[in-house]
């Protein structure tokens, strides 16, 4: 299933995605619903067990899990934040009655923060790509420049 470099590496993304998500490993244990010890386990590479790797994929859908198992692709699945803005759907504010609700506040508010990183990451991606075209049309106006001497 997976080779060992993959599940050598596995301990560090998953770590990343914890400072990603601005929490502690233990609140992201609790949040997964799996215990401390097995989450200890996991930063240290003793567990990756297919339970795990599920209690993350479920809690956390945005997660790309072929980047965390494999090392394969983007940390945030693009299919996911482009589903919610490709909709035309208007956004309407929840009903009165979740408001005194904490954890889906709470799980709200972590998607709009990962909405907000991926959206940033996809600008800072944008505008890479610009600079990188803009020099390369610079280098061939140049070159166009010499071929018309």
């Amino acid at each position: 299933m997976n080779t060992s470099n993959d599940l050598d590496e596995f301990p560090k993304r998953l770590l990343e995605f914890i400072h990603y998500l601005r929490i502690t490993p233990n609140k992201f244990a609790t949040k997964v619903g799996i215990g401390e010890r097995t989450m200890s386990n996991a930063t240290k590479g003793s567990d990756s067990s297919r339970s795990l790797i599920q209690a993350i994929g479920k809690r956390y859908k945005m997660l790309n899990m072929n980047w965390l198992i494999n090392g394969e692709g983007a940390m945030l699945k693009s299919d996911a934040l482009g589903s919610v803005l490709d909709s035309e759907e208007p956004i309407t504010a929840e009903p009165e009655s979740n408001y005194g609700n904490k954890d889906k506040c709470q799980n709200e508010l972590e998607k709009a923060l990962l909405e907000l990183q991926y959206l940033r990451n996809q600008v800072v991606h944008g505008q890479i790509t610009i600079q990188d075209k803009d020099v390369i049309i610079k280098l061939l106006q140049e070159k166009l420049a010499k071929l018309e001497k």
